[in-house]
């Protein structure tokens, strides 16, 4: 390792960060640090995570900290939890991990069966017995209706304002936000914001020229509501083609005829029209969301809804079999997805996996927006559920009371995209899997496998050689108590 002198501002910058960084650690931590001569860069580490070959990985926080060495034990000085080694062999799951009546999801190749949500009936040679709940609709029934109802073709912005008679620069205020003073009430659509890059996704969409420019398409329910606006208030229009092209304008700039009253009265009742006018409008209660995200039209969405709601009234019955422990997924809190990784499409079935905050685990339900983050996994979705929920909401008037909610990637299991990558490379495969077999339910019964209300108890018989060396701890539920020490004098990075 060559040493580097310092210049003489670099050497001044470093005193001044290593004095702040004493400081702090001995006013707000009691922790003396001494002169500082050497810092490192560490991760620390947030938790476990299984991968998709069934082991347990190390995960890490995405930022680094700076700490001096002196504050810093090697593992040569303190013994290591053996538990945050990672892919090591006692990562392999064990049926010790699921006690009777433990709600599962499968995660394996049985025909129609992936994802289903389920309890934990007993054990058998090292497997577990389980009941599933099939699908109450086919992963891929949204994907048909988005096919029955295709997007209109969207229409370029000059192509509308021809049609609208109006000016490209009209189209751009009205379309957006436009203020009329004193009373400041803005008579825009609130369609589109082009320097915050929002948009109402199903009405207005851009796209980028050969020049990188910003291109913006309508829809024909756009400029459908752009005609009836004008329609219902063509002196408007007419004052904003002959305008300034601000976004405000005084109410007395708006051309009304003589009714007898005052002036200003007459333009006050105008603008209220027209407030009024535009707050009855669907559109006015749908989100503006990123310019790169994308959400289905309302009619699609209220087919899906239709659809859930008439497949809860038909029983499907439960299914019984025997299925390895390397195929079911348990809820966590360390939150995780098999299909995390997988970038969804408008329509895919998903199930809610976290079982928390109100929403049961295995709960299904339908993407119906995407909001695209830096990491696959943290990208958001909007997704409509089968049925209401405690948490739910209308996602901004997109759909019914309580029945939407917008999470992680991670938080759901992806149906219509199963990539189950099983440790011996195969994908779904069924190969050598059990028969399946019914069960008797009455056709009556409204039941949700979530909901079953079973006694746990410690597997006996088959098991219990493999029990009495198990783990008593889940890996699920990961002690960080050897890692305290650090996690304090790593919790403000210098500077």
């Amino acid at each position: 390792m060559a040493k580097k002198p310092l210049s003489e501002t670099a050497s001044s910058a470093w005193e001044d960060s290593a004095h702040d960084f004493a400081t702090t650690s001995r006013v707000f931590k009691g922790l003396e640090a001494g002169d500082i001569k050497r810092l490192l860069s560490l991760r620390r580490i947030s938790g476990m995570t299984r991968t998709s070959r069934d082991t347990l990985a190390q995960r890490f926080d995405s930022e680094s900290d700076i700490i001096p060495v002196q504050l810093v034990l090697l593992h040569d000085m303190i013994p290591m939890d053996t538990r945050f080694l990672g892919d090591h062999s006692s990562a392999k799951k064990s049926v010790a991990e699921y006690p009777q009546g433990s709600s599962i999801a499968y995660l394996g190749g049985l025909k129609g069966m992936y994802g289903c949500s389920g309890i934990v009936t007993g054990y058998k040679n090292g497997q577990l017995k389980v009941t599933l709940e099939p699908h109450a609709l086919n992963p891929s029934f949204a994907k048909q209706i988005i096919d029955e109802h295709p997007a209109g073709k969207m229409i370029p912005s000059y192509i509308v304002a021809k049609k609208a008679g109006i000016d490209n620069m009209v189209l751009a205020q009205i379309s957006s936000s436009v203020f009329v003073k004193p009373m400041n009430i803005d008579v825009g659509l609130n369609l589109r914001f082009a320097k915050k890059e929002l948009v109402v996704a199903s009405l207005v969409q851009m796209e980028l020229d050969g020049e990188g420019k910003p291109r913006w398409n309508y829809s024909t329910e756009a400029l459908s509501i752009i005609l009836e606006y004008k329609r219902t208030f063509p002196e408007l229009f007419e004052m904003l083609n002959k305008g300034k092209r601000d976004f405000s304008f005084s109410a007395d700039s708006i051309p009304l005829p003589d009714d007898g009253k005052p002036k200003k009265v007459r333009a006050l009742e105008y603008v209220e029209s027209v407030d009024r006018w535009l707050k009855s409008l669907p559109s006015s209660n749908l989100p503006l969301v990123s310019v790169n995200s994308s959400v289905l039209p309302l009619n699609v969405i209220e087919k899906f809804e239709s659809a859930a709601s008439l497949s809860l009234q038909k029983s499907k019955g439960f299914i019984e079999t025997i299925v390895p422990v390397t195929e079911v997924y348990k809820p966590s809190r360390h939150v995780w997805s098999p299909t995390e990784k997988v970038y969804p499409c408008l329509g895919d079935r998903v199930s809610y996996l976290c079982g928390l905050e109100g929403v049961p685990f295995g709960t299904s339900g339908t993407i119906i927006g995407i909001h695209p983050q830096e990491k696959v996994e943290e990208t958001m979705v909007d997704v409509v559920f089968d049925v209401q929920l405690i948490p739910g909401s209308t996602l901004h008037s997109l759909c019914s009371q309580s029945r939407g909610l917008s999470l992680q990637l991670k938080q759901l299991l992806n149906l219509t995209q199963s990539s189950l990558s099983t440790p011996d490379g195969n994908i779904g495969s069924s190969k050598g899997q059990p028969e399946l077999s019914p069960v008797k339910t009455k056709s009556d019964e409204s039941y949700r496998v979530e909901e079953k209300k079973t006694v746990c108890e410690t597997p006996q018989v088959d098991d219990e050689k493999e029990l009495s060396g198990a783990a008593q701890t889940s890996r699920d539920s990961v002690d960080v108590a050897a890692m305290d020490f650090l996690s304090l004098l790593m919790k403000k990075k210098l500077g």
